[in-house]
């Protein structure tokens, strides 16, 4: 499994390849995606499963984080989803994902095993138990919130339309369940979600261009820096440095430590996506509608694929996305030339994967699919986790004597021993896992 670094794979063309054959998918309610469609585009099915939908309620978006894949929809249902085991964990109503957009769900992780998820609303952060959904506690907001929630210790970091950061202490045990830590100016609306890491620094831009790195405690600044336009997704944090999308078809490096800019990438168009780096392929999507893979060590654009609508999943030598409309690719990975085109007319919503090779689809009447590329094996929870840490570059967990035990079955964690129930009592937020 290769290895996800950050690959600057933006939208770029290349040329479709005309020997790529379009297959039907199958037209029958047991079969909704059909195995030689899967076939077609080198996949295999992993699991399938339906969601239990009222009629006329409809998928309304969907989101992979970290182990979980997470579904809400019109009614303003939030399901949790085991990715790896095709297992609905829980599913809570959320009345306001009904009527406005959500930011998130987001993991944050606490210090004695397990984590909540993150929802935003228009008013409120929710906060549930990510293993049963159980409820943890819900914090009021007096500002519209711009973006996803990040997490260190007991406060929550996120954007408001108010052109401010706002650190939020949870407290349960307080009048009203929280209080306002601080708060301060950010240039801008803060839209792509704030970043957090241990032991205790921020960073945060705005679409006014403003990007600073700050203490959490006190917001007290480290570094900033101007960008000539406004940052509107995610930034990425990567063992090479932190990677920033600008809105002049440009995309950042800086270092972390001090804020120098240790790269400029520049693309013919403006990126509508976070870049996604992968090994040696940085990919990213842009307004023009194609798909760029780009060399991060030379800047050089290696391939450019017109008509993607999103990237779904990098694999070992191919990239899976979907083309115009509900159109399945798969994508050379070397040289960006299609290698399959599948019509799916029976899929609603195709998930971006930013974390590993497996690709999911969603259909009417809540249907899941997920499938991973053919000749791949099943693979356990710890296998799953030291993987997506050497995509990522992120050291393994270390043990209480030192040593790289954190995957050790006799240390496993309580997730991957029980992923389905949760402790009962709320320890306090420890940290936000970093976007990907």
């Amino acid at each position: 499994m290769p290895t996800r670094i950050l690959a600057v794979c933006v939208l770029m063309s290349a040329a479709p390849n005309p020997d790529a054959t379009a297959q039907p998918s199958s037209r029958s309610d047991d079969e909704w995606v059909s195995t030689a469609a899967l076939a077609a585009a080198n996949l295999n099915a992993d699991w399938t499963l339906s969601l239990s939908l009222a009629t006329a309620e409809q998928i309304r978006g969907s989101r992979v984080v970290d182990d979980a894949l997470y579904v809400w929809t019109s009614h303003g249902s939030l399901y949790g989803l085991d990715r790896h085991r095709g297992l609905v964990r829980w599913s809570q109503r959320i009345d306001a994902a009904a009527r406005f957009p959500l930011f998130g769900p987001t993991h944050v992780d606490r210090a004695s095993g397990g984590r909540l998820t993150a929802v935003v609303t228009f008013e409120q952060v929710i906060l549930l138990d990510s293993y049963d959904g159980q409820p943890a506690g819900v914090v009021d907001l007096d500002f519209v919130p711009t973006s996803a929630a990040a997490g260190l210790g007991s406060t929550l970091y996120l954007g408001g339309a108010d052109r401010m950061v706002h650190a939020v202490q949870w407290c349960p045990t307080c009048p009203g369940g929280s209080f306002e830590r601080w708060r301060v100016l950010s240039g801008g609306s803060v839209r792509a979600t704030p970043i957090v890491v241990p032991p205790g620094v921020i960073f945060y831009a705005s679409d006014g261009g403003q990007m600073v790195s700050a203490t959490a405690l006190d917001k007290r600044a480290l570094w900033g820096q101007r960008l000539p336009g406004p940052v509107n997704v995610d930034m990425v944090p990567h063992a090479d440095g932190l990677y920033v999308t600008g809105d002049n078809a440009s995309i950042y490096r800086f270092d972390p430590r001090n804020g120098a800019l240790r790269q400029r990438i520049r693309l013919p168009a403006r990126l509508i996506s976070a870049p996604l780096r992968v090994d040696d392929d940085l990919f990213a999507l842009a307004v023009d509608g194609a798909l760029y893979c780009v060399d991060p060590l030379t800047d050089e654009i290696r391939w450019r694929r017109p008509g993607t609508t999103a990237l779904l999943a990098v694999q070992d030598s191919a990239v899976a996305i979907q083309g115009a409309s509900r159109e399945l690719v798969l994508v050379n990975r070397s040289d960006g030339r299609d290698l399959a085109r599948v019509e799916v007319n029976r899929v609603d919503h195709f998930v971006a994967n930013r974390v590993d090779d497996s690709v999911y689809l969603l259909g009417a009447r809540g249907r899941v699919l997920a499938a991973r590329p053919a000749g791949a094996g099943y693979q356990r929870a710890a296998d799953v986790a030291d993987a997506a840490r050497r995509r990522h570059d992120v050291p393994a967990p270390m043990a209480s004597d030192g040593s790289n035990g954190g995957l050790a079955a006799e240390q496993a964690s309580r997730a991957d021993q029980d992923p389905l129930r949760s402790r009962s009592t709320l320890p306090t937020l420890v940290s936000q896992t970093p976007p990907r």
